[in-house]
């Protein structure tokens, strides 16, 4: 005897309300996972690629400010910005004119710890910076005398224009042997 087959009904067709609530659970889901996770993901790859060294230009001042052949202390104030937060940091560098339009700048911190250091002059051959924190001495030409610096001072790339003296500032990091960028 043959079977007759009835014509699909209207309620198969249809979506169940089973059906349809486990499809919104999933598209909520999705959409929480998504706005969790992307910013996650975010944050994981920036951190991986390291931090950007953060170089700035700054003018120093007229050239005439800097005095040939003895170091000369220049101090300014960079802005950071971190997100929506700007916060204005101190910096310095020594400055050591060398002829007309001839410079050297080194960064105003030690490549030990990153403490501030400064020139002593005895009027003599025996001129030397001086870091306090742990006795780094290093020579007028930026390197180590004694103590515990691991590299010699960090310069920074110097370009006159109209009688301005400009450098690019960056931070290195200390207690590495290599200028790395901080």
């Amino acid at each position: 005897m043959a079977e007759a087959i009835s014509p699909p009904s209207e309620e198969l067709n249809a979506v169940s309300r089973r059906r349809f609530l486990g499809w919104l659970i999933g598209g909520i889901s999705g959409f929480i996972g998504a706005a969790v996770g992307i910013p996650y993901v975010g944050a994981l790859l920036s951190s991986a690629a390291g931090p950007k060294a953060a170089m700035t230009t700054i003018r120093l001042g007229k050239l005439t400010d800097f005095p040939e052949g003895q170091p000369t202390l220049a101090q300014f104030t960079i802005t950071r910005t971190d997100g929506w937060v700007q916060t204005q940091e101190g910096r310095a560098v020594w400055v050591i004119r060398s002829g007309a339009q001839e410079m050297t700048v080194y960064n105003g911190r030690c490549t030990h710890l990153g403490c501030a250091y400064n020139w002593r002059s005895k009027g003599d051959n025996s001129d030397h910076f001086v870091c306090p924190c742990h006795d780094g001495v290093f020579a007028k030409d930026g390197h180590v005398v004694s103590g515990p610096p691991p590299r010699q001072l960090d310069t920074l790339p110097v370009k006159v224009e109209n009688d301005n003296l400009l450098i690019t500032y960056q931070d290195f990091r200390p207690g590495v042997p290599e200028k790395t960028p901080a």
